[in-house]
């Protein structure tokens, strides 16, 4: 299996609490509102495309997760729920990190809870394929 890592998206969670770096802007000589409406949209435009990745590399991983559960000729009900526990925390929190970037809100504590629930999903998948391989 490829390599998943949720340590290049940890990296870019800091970029979405823009708040704090938006009122910095606004306090400084020569502020213009311009400069706060090109701020936030270039944070939202990142924002999209974080999401977009993230949710394309843990479809990706959760596909793969299933089938090596499928494959595995152990029967593993506890991680098929596990898998269907993270994948339901990980499209609800994708769907209010949506929502909370259309109506322009600070997203670090929400990118977190996706974040970990993708790393939750690279060791369950982790576990089905050492049981695949016959390594447990």
């Amino acid at each position: 299996m490829e390599p998943f890592s949720g340590e290049k998206y940890r990296e870019v969670e800091s970029l979405f609490s823009w708040r704090d770096e938006l009122s910095f802007l606004q306090s400084q000589s020569g502020y213009q509102a311009s400069i706060g409406r090109e701020f936030k949209e270039s944070r939202q435009r990142l924002a999209n495309r974080w999401l977009a990745q993230i949710r394309a590399e843990f479809d990706e991983l959760y596909e793969k997760g299933q089938l090596l559960l499928i494959q595995s000729s152990v029967d593993r009900p506890d991680l098929v729920t596990a898998l269907f526990r993270v994948r339901t925390r990980f499209y609800r929190t994708f769907v209010s990190l949506r929502l909370r970037l259309l109506i322009g809100c600070s997203l670090q504590r929400h990118a977190r809870v996706l974040t970990t629930s993708f790393e939750e999903l690279i060791g369950y998948t982790l576990i089905a394929e050492a049981e695949v391989n016959g390594l447990i």
